[in-house]
């Protein structure tokens, strides 16, 4: 534990683990090993977490996986990168981290049903709706909305499809994954925390 607080800073590792649980994020550290710099800072003399490349978020799925209802305990178990993670592994060995963890997750349904948040996705949906007329750049090659098939529901599956259809990139719209991710995380939280376990007796 020492070693840890000393050379990384663990809160943001944490932060940033419950975010991308929370987000449906599985292009990441924890599933893919991937997506991610350490940067060392010298005005603390420890290394912060970067992650980068969130287009794999709120419902995109392209392994069979329902990221909506996948349990937050585990979430990188079986995943593209190495398993279990390292990192990951050394951080949720201390229980009182493991705690925060699941608290900051607790913020995250809060963060996904929030209104003002809502209400902020809408208005950029509708500033971004008008102006996209069916032609997508996509390295180098145009499609369209019939044609891009993995590009055309970030314009138009703001709301659909409204429950996970596998087999297709956008499996759910982003409004209804954000519902039934929430939803899903309240239920497995009050489920973890209904039998907890017996405390240990020493005599």
């Amino acid at each position: 534990r020492e070693d840890l607080e000393r050379y990384i800073g663990v809160d943001n590792v944490l932060r940033y683990l419950a975010s991308n649980v929370a987000l449906g994020s599985w292009d990441d550290y924890w599933y893919g090993s991937n997506n991610y710099y350490l940067y060392w800072n010298l005005d603390t003399e420890r290394f912060e977490f970067i992650p980068y490349d969130y287009d794999n978020v709120l419902g995109i799925d392209f392994s069979g996986t329902n990221w909506a209802t996948r349990h937050f305990e585990g979430w990188g178990d079986g995943g593209f990168g190495t398993s279990p993670a390292p990192l990951v592994d050394a951080v949720f060995s201390q229980s009182e981290w493991r705690r925060q963890f699941r608290r900051y997750l607790l913020e995250g349904i809060d963060i996904l049903r929030d209104p003002e948040y809502r209400a902020i996705l809408d208005r950029n949906h509708q500033l971004i709706l008008p102006w996209f007329d069916g032609t997508i750049e996509d390295g180098g090659t145009t499609g369209t909305q019939s044609t891009s098939g993995q590009h055309q529901w970030h314009f138009i599956g703001y709301n659909l499809p409204v429950s996970y259809q596998g087999g297709s990139f956008h499996t759910h719209g982003i409004i209804p994954f954000m519902d039934q991710r929430a939803n899903t995380l309240e239920q497995q939280i009050d489920d973890f925390f209904a039998t907890p376990p017996l405390p240990t007796v020493r005599i």
